[in-house]
């Protein structure tokens, strides 16, 4: 798009940044905390595992939006 272009509708979903909000407490938090124990603590050869989530692939039941 250039700086000239116009936008024919912008949309603003209030649910948005409360999902957002709830995803990084749930997701990103908990995976940067198991980062760091595993960066610390974790046996040479050891692994850490982060679990993918279904709305990743397609939107789920409940959700606003889907990660393309």
């Amino acid at each position: 798009m250039k700086c000239t272009d116009q936008l024919t509708d912008v949309s603003c979903y209030a649910d948005l940044v409360k999902n957002a909000d709830l995803m990084w407490k749930q997701s990103v938090w908990t995976s940067v905390i198991a980062s760091s124990v595993s960066a610390h603590h974790l046996k040479e050869g050891g692994m850490l595992v982060l679990t993918g989530a279904q709305s990743a692939l397609k939107a789920t039941p409940g959700t606003s939006f889907a990660v393309l």
